[in-house]
């Protein structure tokens, strides 16, 4: 099963940034071993073995900690503040902003992933080109995709596509259960919550003479309630995309 969104980008905010590596596609298992291996190897550092008569024991040297968030800013400066617009790196397109916002390519693949405060919370936006289809493939791709949200009927916000001279988008929003989240509290510090995840996916198809380019834009770490709140802020962001191909 497919980890949720919210795990896989807890696991690399939490040992990424320590061990320089890229665990966005490592399975849950290595992730939880790469944890527990980073921690054992702090636990360890400086340990000899003991002298027949042991001087007074050494500081311990601090074990790495993750990068901590500041606070979230109030409302109004959120969303009075500068935007900025930032050329994705790893895809050929560009995307608008809040200043504030941090983003990086993820490894050497084409991934891409930003973060920040919006009005009311904390969210990540991953980018990511997706595996090519032929012309002919992309109705039978996008009637697919409908059958298999028409299946949570109950929890479906939104299925539209739109048909551009050069590429068409199809964008789905659904919601989950409620379970357990890993979340940002208002002093920007990540902890477990309760709620329900929002799933949110603007899919690209980006059309040339014989292969259609596919890229995707999804959130992490939304919950419902942050989308309801948050839903023009967030419009905004998504809008703001732009190939940079056709720009």
């Amino acid at each position: 099963m497919r980890q949720p969104r919210w795990h896989r980008r807890a696991c690399i905010e939490l040992v990424a940034k320590q061990n320089g590596a890229n665990l966005m596609r490592t399975p849950l298992l290595k992730r939880v071993s790469c944890i527990a291996a980073l921690l054992l190897a702090g636990a360890l550092v400086g340990c000899d073995e003991l002298p027949t008569a042991p001087p007074p024991a050494p500081e311990k040297p601090a074990t790495p900690q993750p990068a901590e968030r500041g606070a979230r800013p109030s409302t109004q400066s959120v969303v009075d503040g500068q935007w900025t617009t930032v050329p994705i790196s790893a895809l050929p397109m560009r995307i608008t902003v809040p200043e504030s916002w941090t983003a990086q390519s993820v490894g050497g693949q084409r991934l891409f992933f930003m973060e920040g405060w919006t009005p009311h919370g904390h969210v990540g936006i991953t980018l990511a080109s997706r595996q090519q289809l032929s012309p002919d493939k992309v109705a039978d791709f996008i009637a697919t995709a409908k059958k298999r949200l028409d299946e949570k009927a109950d929890k479906q916000l939104r299925f539209a596509t739109r048909d551009f001279p050069d590429f068409t988008v199809l964008e789905r929003i659904w919601f989950d259960e409620r379970q357990p989240m890993l979340l940002r509290d208002d002093s920007g510090q990540l902890h477990e919550t309760e709620g329900q995840p929002l799933n949110w996916s603007y899919l690209i198809f980006m059309k040339k003479v014989d292969v259609v380019d596919v890229y995707e834009l999804e959130f992490s770490d939304l919950t419902l309630e942050l989308y309801e709140k948050d839903r023009e802020f967030l419009e905004k962001i998504i809008r703001s995309l732009v190939n940079e191909q056709t720009s």
